[in-house]
């Protein structure tokens, strides 16, 4: 019986741990308590825009940001188990373990590129990512990488 109880705590904490860094690990830049991936939508692909707001957040999230949206430049479209998985916990009101949807009008790939755009030259530190994704096989992720090269500055890419 104490085996059993031990085996029991023992799963009951690995679960808690996985969930824990599942939660942490997944957490975006915020600005007045909402998530950055938000401001920038709704800043330029909303119903009601506001790319001044858009630009505020941005510029208030400055440079610590970039990680961030080149991860955001670098995904991909939702797999269909991905819906399936958000389809099955939305239904359950169930937590969704860090997953998100990706918007109909707008994909996380735009809001990175957004961001990177925003910041302009603050985000010179992001050209040899964004090089890099230029010579990928993915089309769509190399034109977001050279638009955002082109916001960035071209003098100041260098390999």
């Amino acid at each position: 019986m104490k085996k059993r109880l031990r085996i029991v705590i023992a799963l009951v904490v690995i679960i808690a741990i996985v969930l824990g860094f599942i939660h942490f690990a997944t957490r975006e830049p915020m600005y007045r308590g909402r998530p950055l991936r938000n401001w920038i939508h709704e800043g330029f692909a909303g119903q009601h825009r506001n790319p001044a707001a858009a630009r505020e957040a941005v510029l208030a999230c400055g440079t610590n940001a970039i990680p961030f949206y080149l991860k955001l430049l670098q995904t991909r479209p939702d797999s269909r188990l991905t819906d399936k998985v958000l389809d099955l916990l939305q239904k359950h009101h169930w937590p969704s373990l860090g997953l998100t949807r990706q918007n109909d009008d707008t994909s996380d790939a735009d809001i990175g590129m957004e961001g990177l755009c925003i910041l302009g030259p603050q985000a010179r530190s992001a050209a040899p990512t964004l090089v890099k994704i230029l010579g990928e096989k993915d089309r769509d992720q190399a034109v977001q990488a050279g638009y955002a090269l082109a916001h960035i500055g071209e003098g100041r890419v260098r390999n």
